[in-house]
């Protein structure tokens, strides 16, 4: 149990831009996920259709599902790999 922690703790995930170049690192897809719902949320409040219950759902929304709908990617790196991007 104390290896695979240790792995987990050594892995980055690697924030990418698809309509630029730009990339960031995060330390978890949990950390990236809820970033992304933070920096979509304007675009998300913004549209006529969106109440209440739509906001709530859109803040349940996995990783995979705001990069798609938003050209974002990711991928998960090793710590060392991690420090080229910083």
């Amino acid at each position: 149990m104390k290896k695979k922690n240790k792995r987990k703790e050594q892995m980055k995930v690697l924030r990418i831009d698809l309509q630029t170049d730009d990339v960031s690192v995060y330390d978890s897809k949990e950390q990236l996920r809820k970033c992304l719902i933070d920096l979509h949320m304007n675009d998300i409040l913004s549209d006529e259709e969106a109440d209440e219950a739509y906001v709530k759902k859109y803040k349940k929304w996995s990783l995979d599902q705001i990069c798609n709908m938003f050209d974002w990617d990711y991928k998960v790196i090793s710590k060392k790999q991690a420090e080229q991007y910083e």
